[in-house]
């Protein structure tokens, strides 16, 4: 199950449960992002491409309605702020996590009996040659979602790439700064494991198929 969809249903009431639910039993997939191309670009960039944003100005130009040219216009907003701001402070990337090659080769995550898939965009040395799992965010979202989706993400780089957790950095593209999340470690697995069992009981019960 992707972690993005899982930490939409953290905390959350009995209409938004049956709303994923039926998402899921439909094959709808929730991880899809619009902003991919950016983070393509952004990953570009960061790799010594000479031209990185190629692809956004295009879209750019090829935007027919508005939500098209919304992202469009987004995109290269946050590219430019993030070239600015932070494409300095990662002088060498080390991971593409986009290349979904890469993805198939690295250890399957198992957490409390469900499979997690999702991972960073990206990892890559700081200036101070730590190496940092980047994960760029484009939408604002809500504290129980930030919380959960970290934890998660956290999960994953401890178990697939053996890195410490406090490797994970959020950037919000929106805000152009690091995200930080005020939680209790504790209490956010503990509901996490609560979150995981209840829909464990589910998919169970109603038999849904999910493409990890």
């Amino acid at each position: 199950m992707h972690i993005y969809t899982l930490s939409r249903l953290y905390r959350q009431d009995a209409t938004r449960w049956e709303r994923k639910i039926r998402e899921l039993r439909e094959g709808r997939r929730g991880a899809f992002s619009p902003y991919r191309p950016l983070r393509e670009a952004i990953i570009r960039l960061l790799a010594g491409d000479e031209q990185p944003d190629n692809v956004l100005i295009q879209m750019n130009q090829n935007a027919t309605d508005r939500r098209e040219r919304t992202v469009a216009r987004n995109s290269l907003d946050f590219f430019l702020a993030f070239r600015e701001n932070w494409a300095n402070r990662f002088p060498t990337l080390d991971t593409n996590f986009m290349d979904q090659q890469i993805n198939r080769g690295l250890p399957v995550v198992e957490y409390q009996d469900l499979i997690l898939s999702g991972s960073p965009n990206f990892s890559a040395f700081d200036n101070r040659g730590i190496l940092r799992y980047v994960y760029l965010m484009t939408s604002a979202w809500t504290i129980d979602e930030l919380q959960s989706f970290e934890e998660l993400l956290k999960i994953i780089i401890e178990i697939r790439y053996n890195a410490n957790p406090s490797a994970l950095w959020i950037i919000n593209l929106l805000t152009g700064g690091r995200v930080s999340v005020p939680r209790i470690q504790q209490r956010v697995r503990n509901r996490l494991h609560d979150t995981i069992a209840l829909f464990l009981r589910i998919r169970n019960a109603e038999q849904i198929e999910i493409e990890e």
